[in-house]
């Protein structure tokens, strides 16, 4: 865009204002400095300013632009020195350096040495002035005369500069690779494609001095060609054309592999497509370019002239033809070489990242962070599978599901994608997004989506085909096209890479729970309550926040073990551990204390509310049954409650309040809840 707003200057508006500027002789001593300093920056705009515009076109106001300058250097000299007297001979030298870019170095520089010579004789300057001025001059012809080589230059590094901006995939970050696997790398590997076919193609101009000299390329699909690099003698070459058509003398030798000669073309040279406007073609020779039996495209010339080829011609031609195939071949396999090396940077860099995060939030996190940058969605879902049920166990941009919120997903496409282990591609588009649901029948997935993406990782919990993370991109704008190339190139890498990062975390998370929590119930153990409930302590001194302690027993757990077996003990245990798992608040901490009883740590709880959660722990407890050998077993509970105050100033203190609560419950009959 910027480009193309500074294309539309008249740059060389600026160049012929600074020239009349001179013209003036704005610069003869004595001359103001405020004068000169606002002159010279306006010359110097006008010559660096556009030069960098000019430089990357291919007008032909280049020739009077560098004129212009070269006369602007010309008469800075002059006024410099204190050789202004007349603008007629600034007027000269601009005739001199435009005649210049049109006639050898010999011819130039006797007119321009003549024109210089005449203005040092007709006024009185002194001798060192004239010879500044006139070792000045001669550099400025030299210049002058060799400007195309320059400018030529300058071009090329300009664009080496602007072009050659290669992604490393040790500098670059993650977005600039994913753009590199998704584009292949197109801008800088077309340039380089561009300037080869170019570089053969002048060489295969200035061999058979040709009309035009073309080479045209087949797309990746094989259906149509278009010009690749073109030399020709005519200003009537359409560079965008598109060859799709068989009656094209082009497409038909793509297509039944035939070469073509003909020294007596009489049709029409538009027919040929590439030419806007009928010129007098009379020879014509096109040569495919092949490789390992593919066709990569045609290699043309034509001619004026009737019988302007011969076969010995084609034949050299052919040998071109090899050439160009062997340079699109070699340019290709560098940039597939290349994205290969940056795809396995970015592997790299997210498994060394990956070994710094062990909790399995963080992996998701960084799950979603790393894919947002390489691949566009609005929303990811992370979704867990147990049988025929699945759970959002992490969602990022979506309002309307909530982590830990189950469904049942029958006769849905994630259905399909769990049973059969294959990712599902949709776009608005297609009939089967708008019939079948993704999730769940009811679902809102389908109100102002265009597209998603359903993709398995196989759960390194199970090795049951019904234990996977399923991996939900949800897409709303109707300017992006999920496609197979993101799934194999961005996706699917990146998720195994991810799978084995969420098994080390759940081993890790494994390992932490044998360290903190029962093994039997799956609550939280004796050692790590006691740690935490001084922690959470602290935290109540500090913000002045109640806290309560629940301490629970089950009443005649002795006798029912003796009775029952300690099997059935067991069983009697987990069932008490799920009722508190079930209850107990978000926030809190329940735990096995030891034996028979257990504890809930309530933060931010006064009495009541501590009291009304013992209860309704008492009663879940008394209203559930255990079946045993076709038998239902009841349980009850008794619970002491305390609630931290400023005289209880630890957690032993408070542990010992609780304990005797629990006491004067299992005292007062059992089964119910008292407060100390």
């Amino acid at each position: 865009m910027k480009d193309k707003i500074l294309r539309r200057i008249p740059y060389y508006i600026f160049a012929l204002l600074g020239y009349i500027l001179l013209l003036t002789g704005i610069f003869v001593r004595p001359f103001s400095v405020v004068t000169a300093v606002i002159a010279l920056i306006f010359i110097l705009f006008s010559l660096f300013y556009p030069t960098y515009i000019i430089l990357k076109s291919r007008g032909e106001k280049l020739r009077l632009y560098i004129s212009v300058i070269l006369s602007e250097f010309s008469l800075l000299a002059i006024q410099l020195t204190g050789n202004f007297h007349s603008p007629f001979f600034g007027i000269l030298y601009l005739l001199a350096f435009l005649l210049g870019s049109l006639t050898e170095f010999y011819v130039f520089i006797t007119i321009y040495i003549a024109i210089t010579i005449s203005f040092i004789t007709t006024g009185n300057h002194q001798f060192g002035d004239q010879s500044i001025f006139l070792l000045i001059s001669l550099v400025l012809g030299y210049i002058s005369s060799k400007k195309e080589f320059f400018i030529m230059t300058m071009k090329t590094q300009l664009n080496s500069i602007e072009t050659h901006k290669f992604i490393s995939p040790e500098s670059a970050d993650i977005e600039e690779k994913a753009s590199m696997i998704f584009s292949g790398g197109d801008d800088q590997y077309t340039y380089y494609k561009e300037n080869t076919l170019y570089s053969i193609t002048d060489l295969i101009f200035k061999v058979f001095a040709p009309h035009t000299a073309a080479v045209f390329l087949v797309n990746k699909t094989g259906e149509f060609l278009t010009l690749g690099a073109c030399r020709s003698k005519s200003k009537n070459i359409n560079e965008n054309v598109v060859i799709k058509e068989e009656k094209n003398l082009l497409y038909w030798v793509v297509k039944y592999r035939r070469d073509m000669m003909n020294n007596e073309f009489t049709l029409p040279v538009t027919s040929l497509d590439f030419y806007t406007k009928d010129e007098p073609v009379r020879s014509f020779m096109a040569v495919q370019i092949t490789f390992e039996n593919r066709v990569l495209g045609v290699l043309v010339l034509d001619s004026l002239e009737e019988n302007a080829f011969t076969w010995e011609d084609k034949e050299k031609l052919k040998h071109f033809a090899t050439i160009v195939a062997i340079a699109i071949i070699l340019i290709n396999d560098i940039q597939l070489k290349n994205r290969d090396s940056v795809k396995f940077s970015i592997l790299k860099d997210i498994s060394t990242t990956l070994l710094r995060h062990l909790e399995i939030n963080e992996i998701y996190n960084h799950l979603h962070d790393t894919l947002k940058k390489m691949m566009p969605f609005d929303s990811l879902l992370l979704i867990h599978i147990e049988g025929n049920k699945g759970r959002f166990v992490k969602i990022f941009g979506d309002e309307y599901f909530k982590e830990g919120e189950g469904f049942n997903f029958s006769n849905s496409l994630i259905s399909v994608t769990i049973k059969n282990n294959i990712p599902i591609l949709r776009n608005m588009k297609e009939t089967e997004f708008k019939r079948i649901p993704i999730l769940y029948p009811g679902e809102h997935i389908k109100k102002g989506y265009q597209s998603f993406i359903l993709f398995p990782i196989i759960d390194p919990r199970g090795e049951s085909a019904d234990n996977r993370l399923v991996l939900l991109f949800i897409n709303k704008s109707q300017k992006v096209r999920y496609d197979e190339k993101m799934i194999r190139g961005i996706i699917i890498p990146t998720a195994n890479i991810f799978a084995t990062a969420i098994e080390r975390s759940l081993l890790y998370e494994k390992v932490k729970d044998l360290a903190i929590k029962d093994g039997l119930t799956g609550l939280y153990n004796h050692r790590y309550f006691q740690t935490t409930l001084k922690e959470m302590l602290r935290e109540s001194q500090i913000n002045r926040h109640p806290i309560a302690l629940i301490m629970i027993d089950i009443d005649f757990f002795k006798s029912f073990n003796d009775k029952y077996g300690h099997q059935t003990g067991d069983r009697v245990l987990k069932h008490l551990a799920e009722i508190m798992k079930r209850i107990t608040p978000s926030g809190a901490l329940a735990a096995r204390y030891g034996g028979e009883e257990f504890v809930v740590v309530l933060p931010n709880k006064n009495e009541n509310q501590a009291i009304e959660i013992a209860e309704q722990l008492r009663s879940s407890v008394e209203n559930t049954s255990i079946k045993h050998n076709n038998t239902l077993l009841k349980i009850t509970i008794s619970l002491g409650v305390a609630v931290f105050e400023e005289k209880y100033l630890s957690s032993d203190i408070l542990i010992k309040h609780a304990d005797l609560a629990l006491y004067d419950s299992k005292k007062n009959g059992r089964n119910r809840t008292t407060i100390h």
